[in-house]
């Protein structure tokens, strides 16, 4: 593992799955680490362990100054060698204002507190800032739409509002972010699983999908393992943009087919999405949001960062999502006894609901 050598280090959102691990793994490396919070006072890594950080500190980024008074601001601004941002608004259905409020202006406010600074940020944004762009995307890319949704859009506004000329910028573009490679570990069942308890536990039975569709999944120690090799190799990484994804991107049939291995577990049928009928409420709650990502097929190219810091992702093949529907189904989030509870046209009446209020 990399040395951090003391390296004061302030990561936002680390409340939260994604900077909970980031954290975790900067004290594993020597840095002193203050964590940024908002309301989960606790920092905790992906296996659950309690993060031993230098300091937790309140705040809201959606708040000017982040709730705290100018004298606070001003001394705070001082402490840090490196901010890390990885607070965000995840949700998919997020309303506009609130993803702006939390994504643009909250990014704008810790931009400013990184400039007021040591001027470094290494800023998390996603590789789908690309719009409904399919082919290869390559990191230099200027975000663009149409948008699929406010989350979306938000987060390619954040990528130009961190982007200030008294400011040295790393942008970080996770794709979708799972389980740990080698055993699908995962501290919190986020959005995205919810996508998938719907399909192994019967809710949805149908799915709309284009055949060659792909989605560009990512087990969680690549991104964090690529955020800290971008902080160990922050000057040279300096007004870049990174992709930490898979570089083989999962194809939708992956689904059915891992779902097909393990006994109880239901398994969706894909079909022509003019061939969809008019879907109740479980489908529109977990599967209408990522919709449109079922028909896409984009390629995003990670050259730059493997060049840069000599790290690849592992392969994200049939045995890391039968360790991710494995972890799943021994941690209890979903089971063959959920399917039992849907409806005769593949609907439940009981639907779950995604938690997910991201990682500020």
């Amino acid at each position: 593992m990399m040395s951090q050598n003391g390296r004061r280090v302030l990561v936002t959102g680390a409340g939260g799955w994604l900077g909970g691990e980031v954290a975790a793994r900067l004290v594993a490396s020597g840095a002193v680490v203050t964590a940024l919070v908002r309301r989960r006072a606790e920092v905790r890594g992906n296996d659950g362990q309690l993060v031993p950080v230098a300091r937790t500190l309140g705040g809201d980024i959606a708040a000017p100054l982040l709730g705290w008074t100018p004298a606070a601001w001003a001394e705070e601004a001082g402490g840090f060698d490196l901010i890390v941002h990885c607070a965000a608004l995840t949700q998919f259905t997020a309303e506009p204002e609130l993803a702006h409020a939390v994504n643009v202006t909250g990014s704008e406010t810790v931009a400013a507190l990184a400039a007021a600074g040591a001027g470094r940020l290494l800023h998390v944004s996603t590789a789908y800032v690309n719009g409904g762009r399919d082919g290869i995307v390559l990191e230099s890319d200027t975000p663009a739409g149409p948008f699929t949704n406010a989350y979306e859009a938000s987060k390619a506004q954040a990528e130009q509002v961190v982007r200030r000329p008294d400011l040295q910028t790393v942008i970080a573009r996770p794709s979708i972010v799972l389980g740990e490679w080698a055993t699908g570990a995962v501290r919190e069942f986020g959005t995205f699983y919810y996508l998938l308890k719907a399909l192994a536990d019967g809710w949805v039975k149908r799915m709309p999908a284009d055949p060659a569709a792909t989605l560009d999944m990512v087990p969680v120690d690549h991104v964090v393992g690529g955020i800290t090799a971008l902080i160990e190799r922050f000057e040279p990484a300096a007004g870049g943009t990174f992709h930490l994804v898979s570089g083989a991107p999962t194809p939708m049939q992956a689904f059915p087919d891992t779902l097909a291995r393990f006994p109880g577990l239901a398994v969706p049928a894909f079909v022509r999405p003019d061939e969809m009928a008019p879907q109740g409420r479980a489908f529109n709650r977990l599967i209408a949001p990522y919709a449109p990502y079922f028909l896409r097929n984009p390629r995003f190219d990670d050259r730059e960062f493997r060049r840069l810091t000599g790290l690849s992702c592992p392969p994200t093949d049939a045995g890391w999502w039968e360790r991710l529907v494995a972890f799943a189904l021994e941690a209890g989030f979903i089971g063959a006894a959920q399917a039992s509870r849907a409806g005769r046209n593949g609907i439940a009446s009981d639907v779950p609901t995604p938690s997910s209020a991201g990682s500020r």
